[in-house]
């Protein structure tokens, strides 16, 4: 290491020779004791959490970087970041920093998600149920959230949307039941 930069209380930049620097987040190292001291040599496995680290930080970023642009699930998150084939500790390391601090929220991300499909779709708590579980929403936020909304939207109407919708759409008796159900 040939210099550190404290850019905060947690994140620190290390500079390991000219052409390589990282960041980390102190909290991501394993290792709380360590003494960062450009006098002072790392050993092999200080190095390697601080590497590590410096990954999950790299993690961090790509995951705010998702959510800059819209709200997710925990779920949704980490399967987008487990395609960019980021290691799972290190996914898992980061989301849940992401929560702690609320840039990550199930909550929030249900209630987007049911405002947002409320503008096209009409449906009801079942099938909004449906739609939350699969995006990885626990089911008690998702039931917490989707009474939240019809607080907000009338679901007799909503209903009535969805008929009438169907309706237009030249389905038959049968199959309108079906969707409605």
């Amino acid at each position: 290491i040939t210099s550190i930069k404290i850019i905060n209380d947690s994140l620190l930049q290390i500079t390991v020779d000219s052409l390589n620097t990282f960041y980390l987040r102190k909290n991501y190292l394993e290792k709380q004791n360590i003494i960062f001291d450009v006098e002072e040599e790392l050993s092999q496995e200080e190095f390697e959490d601080c590497i590590n680290a410096g990954l999950t930080f790299t993690v961090e970023k790509k995951a705010m970087e998702y959510l800059e642009k819209n709200e997710h699930s925990r779920f949704l998150l980490k399967n987008k970041l487990l395609k960019k084939e980021y290691s799972n500790f290190a996914i898992e390391k980061a989301l849940d920093f992401l929560e702690s601090k609320r840039y990550l929220d199930d909550s929030r991300y249900a209630m987007a998600f049911l405002r947002n499909r409320s503008i096209t779709h009409y449906e009801g708590r079942n099938r909004l149920m449906t739609e939350l579980l699969q995006r990885g929403v626990d089911k008690k936020i998702a039931s917490l959230q989707i009474d939240k909304f019809f607080e907000e939207k009338d679901e007799n109407e909503n209903a009535k949307k969805a008929l009438e919708k169907l309706k237009r759409n030249g389905k038959k008796e049968d199959k309108i039941i079906a969707c409605l159900e």
